[in-house]
């Protein structure tokens, strides 16, 4: 084989490689793009499946849903939360506004989240903080009121009313903290 006729077939080598991984990265970008992380999750819908660490996820018809089974003395910050992964960030977005609009009444609220009073079972009202990073809903109860009567020993024995202490750190944790929540749900609890 000639000199030039070597380095054709190098540069033809070459440039057929370049060609493949760049159509190969456009492959995998677009892929990424279609991800739905909810409808395409292998459990079956409306099935709850145990994670790691006490994590439990449930798939509904449009979401998926994760919270954490540890008992309350023994979560951190992030094991208090609630998180609902949706297909695409227009999904969430739409989530988000209905979840805003159904709300008692907003105590505050920021770009993508907001602090405010939920109806409760019985005469309990409940606070939450709802935060939307991308495709990610986050809640967290920061204020729970209520009266229970005999309903409340499995809260505290001999009580009729129970009060949480408004939970500022958990409120704060969230808003600071939305992008490493949602990673962290994304990649490490669902191994996307």
């Amino acid at each position: 084989m000639k000199n030039g006729s070597f380095s054709r077939l190098a540069v033809s080598a070459a440039a057929a490689l370049l060609m493949f991984s760049s159509l190969s990265m456009t492959g995998c970008a677009s892929r990424k793009q279609q991800i739905k992380y909810a409808t395409d999750y292998t459990i079956e819908l409306k099935k709850d499946v145990e994670l790691s660490e006490g994590w439990r996820v449930r798939k509904g018809e449009a979401a998926l849903f994760l919270w954490n089974e540890k008992k309350e003395s023994e979560k951190d910050e992030k094991e208090q939360l609630e998180f609902r992964v949706y297909d695409s960030e227009d999904i969430a977005k739409e989530r988000y506004k209905e979840l805003y609009n159904s709300s008692d009444s907003i105590i505050k609220e920021g770009d993508n989240w907001y602090v405010g009073k939920e109806p409760g079972v019985c005469d309990a009202s409940i606070t939450l903080i709802v935060c939307r990073e991308d495709n990610v809903i986050i809640t967290g109860e920061v204020l729970w009121v209520g009266e229970w009567g005999s309903l409340n020993e499995v809260r505290s024995e001999n009580a009729t009313e129970y009060k949480d202490p408004y939970k500022k750190e958990l409120e704060e944790y969230v808003i600071k903290n939305s992008g490493d929540l949602k990673k962290y749900v994304i990649k490490d609890l669902l191994g996307y």
